[in-house]
């Protein structure tokens, strides 16, 4: 069937788009539907493209996990795929006193999620990084990175496309039902879809469609 498809893709942001990407790389048939008229036009385009170094999340949580893993192998993506990358590092800057234990606390924090070269640096320090701040001391974090959340977002959409990958824009999701054991099917204004496995990429609407399944 024209619509039937080892996995379909729920979301055509740049988390939606980046698995594409790297399902593509398999021998498995691949869908992204997208409500919008193109990808990207969620919040993927409104994020702020910061490349985090991963020191303000909570150890031993995946969101740790990942962020750190995320950061180390982003100048490689985005390299691949001619997107624009540029690390240009993260003051976190204490006023008072007593906020020189939060900096400390928080480099302790990335040291454990294993963030590299976090330091605290000197009033000094960080007239010499950025001649407006005002402060005490610093965190500084030269990990951290910007990107175009826009750009990457296309750029893995037509790299996934190049692949195989069929995209279906200006198609939302109604309803998900269970076919048997090996297949579901997915309603939408455009149509329905039958499947294998499903992965929700909605971002804010993900919860919606969790409460599909």
């Amino acid at each position: 069937k024209d619509n039937h498809f080892d996995v379909v893709i729920i979301g055509g942001g740049v988390v939606g788009c980046a698995i594409a990407r790297e399902l593509s790389k398999y021998k498995v048939s691949v869908a992204v539907l997208e409500k919008e008229d193109d990808v990207g036009w969620g919040i993927s385009c409104r994020n702020s493209g910061v490349v985090h170094a991963g020191f303000n999340n909570k150890p031993g949580t995946l969101m740790a996990q990942f962020c750190v893993e995320g950061n180390k192998s982003f100048a490689e993506l985005c390299n691949q795929l001619d997107v624009p990358y540029k690390k240009i590092g993260k003051l976190v800057v204490a006023k008072k006193k007593e906020e020189v234990i939060d900096l400390k606390n928080l480099k302790e924090q990335g040291n454990t999620n294993g963030v590299n070269n976090l330091q605290i640096i000197s009033l000094n320090e960080i007239k010499r990084l950025e001649p407006n701040l005002s402060g005490i001391a610093a965190l500084y974090s030269p990990e951290t990175a910007i990107t175009s959340p826009y750009l990457l977002t296309i750029a893995l959409a037509e790299n996934a496309l190049d692949n195989g990958v069929k995209f279906f824009l200006n198609t939302k999701v109604k309803n998900i039902t269970r076919l048997n054991n090996s297949y579901f099917k997915i309603t939408t204004n455009q149509g329905e879809f039958t499947f294998s496995y499903v992965i929700n990429s909605a971002g804010f609407y993900a919860n919606k469609i969790a409460r599909m399944t």
